[in-house]
């Protein structure tokens, strides 16, 4: 079924969206045709409104229509009538960004001043950090620590548990979540991939886990488990609660693999979202699994986000009115991600051009303690 819809700008300019749903239908019996037609529930209906009512107990799968009513373009209106509303000016708290050599530091400045302070230095080329997933092979099996060592291509070699190398699903004998011993997980010489959970310290190695996961802003992409994996920064029970539903109803559909990625859970909306995220995150698995196998370890095969977007993605929300960051490279990258993974933010992010350093321009020196009265602590320079 084809369901077109067109409107006229205030410039007379006119638009419009089609939409094409498919419906599948169940097999249905001479008795199931016989009670719905001698109930002629169907008379003085077409299209999309033959299939509601009773018909509806019929219907198998929807696909294409993103309210779920056929005939009835609820979305493609919206999307018509969005591009001639101005966007809604934002008032709320600044995330204020500065590239330095070697370091990131990123700033959120609210009514009170600063909120939130996050300094990052730069690996260089080399992928590293929390989050990396590596190609890496195992160097040494200790039975007695009940670990193994593994070469990442890093200066030291990474540090797997029993407890991490373990399988998602794992349980013993006796139906516990112990872990297993060492030996029976991985042998010398093997290769392995593994993800950097913690950064390497003085003279250790990062410490690594064969449980793979990538975060997104609400769920969790973990390609070696099967279910839905919210985030840990949602605290709110019910929240949690009605993006697994939404997910999980999504994904019993059939329409979309039930992959742990989706980015924004408005109702009527959520279909066109989950497609191509879902297509993205099941595109990436198989590139650096893919990759894996025609690469010699020890190699790097993802790093996370770069530090200015894995903060906009954890961090900026409702109250963000602007992002200013100080470096075009930067900016440029960040106002990509943000069109393409928080386009609700599009036109958030601006480069930063003023002569005064970001921080001196925008920054207070006091910082305002939410602990007693009223009050906070000054910063100064003592000569």
């Amino acid at each position: 079924m084809t369901t077109a819809v067109a409107a006229f700008a205030p410039n007379g300019r006119l638009a419009e969206r089609t939409v094409e749903t498919r419906v599948r239908f169940q097999r249905l019996s001479d008795t199931d045709v016989e009670d719905y037609t001698l109930r002629r529930e169907w008379n003085g209906k077409a299209g999309g409104y033959a299939i509601q009512g009773r018909a509806g107990r019929f219907v198998v799968a929807i696909q294409g229509s993103y309210s779920a009513v056929v005939g009835l373009p609820l979305y493609e209106t919206v999307s018509l009538l969005e591009g001639w509303v101005p966007a809604p000016q934002r008032h709320g708290e600044t995330i204020l960004v500065n590239v330095g050599i070697g370091e990131v530091r990123i700033a959120t400045i609210d009514e009170r001043g600063l909120s939130q302070l996050a300094i990052e230095r730069l690996g260089g080329a080399q992928v590293t950090g929390v989050g990396a997933i590596y190609l890496g092979r195992v160097t040494s099996v200790v039975p007695g620590m009940e670990a193994a060592f593994v070469d990442i291509g890093t200066e030291r070699s990474g540090f797997l548990s029993a407890w991490d190398a373990r399988p998602h699903d794992w349980v013993d004998e006796d139906g516990q979540r112990r872990a297993p011993p060492i030996a029976d997980l991985v042998h010398e010489g093997q290769a392995v991939i593994v993800q950097a959970t913690k950064e390497p310290l003085a003279d250790k190695g990062a410490r690594l886990s064969t449980r793979v996961s990538i975060p997104g802003r609400y769920l969790v992409f973990v390609p070696d488990a099967e279910g839905v994996f919210i985030s840990r920064r949602i605290e709110d029970e019910a929240e949690r609660t009605r993006l697994t539903d939404v997910v999980s109803k999504i994904a019993a559909d059939r329409i979309s693999p039930p992959v742990s990625s989706f980015e924004r859970p408005q109702m009527g909306r959520r279909r066109k979202i989950w497609r191509p995220t879902s297509r993205g995150w099941r595109n990436f698995g198989q590139k650096w699994r893919k990759r894996a196998k025609h690469t010699e370890p020890p190699a790097a095969l993802y790093s996370d986000l770069g530090p200015v977007e894995r903060f906009l993605r954890d961090h900026i929300g409702a109250k963000t009115a602007t992002v200013l960051i100080d470096d075009a490279a930067a900016c440029t990258a960040a106002q990509n991600f943000v069109t393409n993974n928080l386009p609700d933010f599009e036109g958030a992010v601006e480069q930063y051009q003023d002569q005064d350093e970001i921080f001196d321009a925008h920054a207070s020196p006091s910082v305002w303690v939410p602990v007693g009265p009223e009050g906070g602590v000054a910063v100064g320079r003592s000569w």
